[in-house]
């Protein structure tokens, strides 16, 4: 059975984060909209359609992109900690296993282990993007 994991919600610091960076982009963008309004003669209203379009935006993006301004505590909703899999090419000690369907480079937590292909790991760790696996134990009837 595999682990259930809560899908995360934004926070009030991840929409601060994000509002922070989008100053400069409004800033630019607010001097562009002034230089063509002074120097090249555009109208007022059209500026400020133009300038609220971009604020526009910029809302609706952040529900898009909210998980990579999120802070991160440990791996959070991103980890694979606690999931199983099954060993798709012999880990000596690596190999390749899958999980929910997705192929992942992984390794033996004991390197003088070799698990066989078909083999069901559980998955305690990684190092950058390979899983780290131990052999599933079947509880006892």
């Amino acid at each position: 059975m595999e682990t259930t994991i809560k899908k995360p919600t934004w926070t009030r610091k991840t929409l601060l984060r994000y509002g922070m960076l989008q100053i400069p982009g409004i800033l630019l963008i607010g001097m562009v909209l002034w230089t063509g309004y002074y120097v090249l003669g555009i109208s007022g209203r059209t500026v400020w359609t133009l300038f609220l379009l971009w604020l526009i935006k910029d809302t609706v993006m952040f529900f898009f992109v909210w998980p990579a301004y999120q802070v991160s505590e440990g791996d959070g909703w991103y980890s694979l900690n606690g999931l199983w899999g099954e060993v798709r090419k012999t880990l000596q000690p690596e190999g390749y296993i899958r999980i929910r369907g997705v192929l992942w480079k992984a390794k033996c937590e004991d390197t003088s282990t070799v698990i066989p292909a078909g083999t069901q790991v559980d998955v305690v760790g990684r190092e950058g993007i390979v899983l780290i696996v131990r052999p599933r134990h079947k509880p006892d009837p």
